[in-house]
């Protein structure tokens, strides 16, 4: 496939984004007069909505943010893709424009002290666990969520002597391998103070592993079997939707 893209308006105008596809058989022979036919971003729009009541919704939604961020896809199509922004109106819909078609994950901010980005559902499937396909025809029944609840699993990390041993970092990963993804909010590592207590937070109800690991290479911990490797010698524990938890951990 061989795509392309373009942008109309000048700097700082809400441009326009144009963009075109076309398949190409590539042979190893010069292939010429490739037509490209550029057409305009589709539109992804849906509504904000608000679950919990311990801390009040806030009054101006106009000032929350939604963002369409490129996921990456194998081929031309997630390269074409381009991060876009929408605006919200008072009744919490958002509209964002000019998208070029191609994996997203679809995020919102700016809720305010005390809400959290709990999902973003569109077509069923929930953007941020799984990139979803913006197509030529856009989207326009998409659901962003924000909750006033935030799940956070704490504890301390020592050795036999019960001493602090703040030189590991703390890998914690879903059960369900359909998770371990690039990048993936349910996949977090985090080095422990110097007094051995570390905090996760953030993190969706599910089952987990958490699992030491001395100077593991950065970014490993995406990788599944790297995953694979560590299941095995994981501590096994259940997050439920907003809850607290401590996990203390003992080393050699």
């Amino acid at each position: 496939m061989l795509a392309g893209r373009g942008r109309a308006g000048g700097p700082g105008s809400d441009a326009t984004r144009l963009w075109a596809t076309a398949d190409v058989t590539v042979d190893g022979r010069n292939v010429q007069n490739v037509l490209l036919t550029l057409q305009p971003g589709v539109t992804v729009s849906g509504r904000i909505t608000f679950d919990g009541s311990s801390v009040a919704q806030p009054t101006d939604l106009t000032r929350l943010r939604v963002t369409l961020a490129p996921a990456g896809a194998s081929g031309m199509t997630g390269e074409v893709a381009q991060a876009a922004a929408g605006r919200v109106d008072a009744d919490g819909k958002f509209t964002i424009p000019s998208v070029v078609p191609g994996r997203y994950r679809l995020t919102a901010g700016s809720a305010g002290s005390g809400w959290f980005l709990g999902s973003s559902i569109v077509d069923g499937v929930e953007s941020l666990d799984f990139p979803i396909d913006v197509k030529s025809q856009g989207v326009s029944n998409a659901v962003v969520t924000f909750v006033d609840r935030q799940a956070e699993l704490t504890g301390t990390i020592v050795n036999e002597r019960a001493q602090p041993v703040p030189d590991y970092t703390l890998i914690l990963f879903p059960a369900e391998q359909r998770f371990w993804t690039p990048q993936s909010r349910r996949i977090q590592s985090t080095r422990p103070a110097t007094d051995g207590r570390y905090t996760f937070r953030g993190m969706p109800a599910g089952d987990y592993r958490l699992v030491p690991i001395y100077d593991p290479e950065p970014g490993s911990w995406y990788d599944p079997a790297f995953l694979q490797q560590l299941d095995a010698a994981s501590v096994r524990l259940s997050i439920g939707d907003g809850e607290k938890k401590e996990q203390n951990l003992r080393v050699q």
